[in-house]
């Protein structure tokens, strides 16, 4: 009896960790030399699905465009120290987020954060991309587990991204 207990005990808690694990983001973070890159899936090796990326996709206001792996949703400064890719893979969808340290954003490593708060005319060209033409609102996006906060006006477009 003492032993069926235990059997049962761990199937329930083997059950819960696959659940937590199938249900937590697919979001990888790399940082390397100065650059954070963020990369958010919409599958995980285990087989669960992390609906965060096609949120993102969605939310973005902007059509698709064609770009080198096919579709996506393009975000990217002229200095190249921000770029947000969002595009269709197979059945999910997959978004890639660079920042590059620079006068205007911050990378660390250490504490695993990153980022950048772009004003200006660039500033003006992602908001109409997020909120779309004749918005009147601010664009306001965070993922579920809170680590990627964006947000947008005319005036200003920051990100944030923080894993711990």
């Amino acid at each position: 009896m003492k032993r069926l207990f235990g059997l049962a005990l761990s199937a329930v808690m083997m059950s819960t960790l696959i659940f937590m694990s199938s249900a937590q983001a697919v979001t990888r973070p790399m940082f390397i030399a100065g650059t954070a890159i963020i990369l958010m899936e919409g599958f995980s090796s285990s087989g669960g699905a992390d609906p965060q990326p096609k949120e993102l996709y969605d939310a973005i206001a902007m059509e698709p465009v064609q770009t080198s792996g096919g579709y996506g949703k393009v975000l990217k400064t002229a200095s190249k120290d921000f770029s947000l890719t969002c595009g269709t893979q197979g059945n999910g969808v997959v978004c890639n987020i660079t920042v590059k340290k620079s006068d205007r954003s911050s990378v660390d490593g250490g504490s695993q954060t990153a980022e950048i708060v772009i004003e200006g005319s660039e500033a003006q060209e992602f908001y109409t991309k997020l909120a779309g033409a004749g918005a009147t609102q601010a664009f306001v996006h965070d993922t579920r587990d809170q680590w990627i906060h964006i947000e947008s006006t005319p005036e200003r477009f920051y990100f944030r991204f923080k894993s711990r």
